[in-house]
């Protein structure tokens, strides 16, 4: 169930800027994400592909993303890390017939965060991980729009 809820998600987000650009609207880019402990705003963050399958590697990553003006991005280096280390615990079971996990795990990464509290606080947040399990709903679009 969590894969088809995260699958909308991501269509949503990708659908909604699709739309933003065919008519030429300059709408914020950002999804609510309703939850039991208020509402989440923020953009989902596109993942870049790092391997992370040895030291060398990660170096020759880390090094590209400072070429490209960059920084090594947290998101996209926790999902490398956890996508190798499901792939290390089949090969130590010797499983084969276990799907490997996707670029798009039950975590969503989000930039430019702000969080409504039932309260009607805001936080205000750099990134956020958000639980595809602790979504209850989706608004496109951001607070006041």
């Amino acid at each position: 169930m969590l894969d088809t809820k995260l699958n909308y998600i991501h269509a949503l987000s990708i659908t909604k800027d699709a739309l933003n650009n065919a008519n030429n609207e300059d709408l914020p880019k950002g999804i609510i994400f309703l939850t039991s402990f208020g509402q989440i705003q923020g953009k989902i963050a596109s993942l870049k592909d790092v391997d992370v399958s040895s030291g060398d590697s990660l170096f020759e990553a880390m090094e590209g993303f400072k070429q490209d003006e960059e920084r090594a991005d947290l998101f996209s280096l926790t999902q490398a890390f956890f996508n190798r280390s499901i792939e290390e615990v089949k090969e130590e079971l010797d499983v084969e017939n276990v799907s490997s996990p996707s670029s798009k795990s039950n975590a969503i990464p989000l930039i430019n965060v702000k969080i409504k509290e039932p309260n009607g606080e805001l936080i205000e947040l750099p990134g956020l991980v958000l639980f595809a399990d602790q979504i209850i709903g989706v608004i496109p679009g951001t607070f006041g729009r």
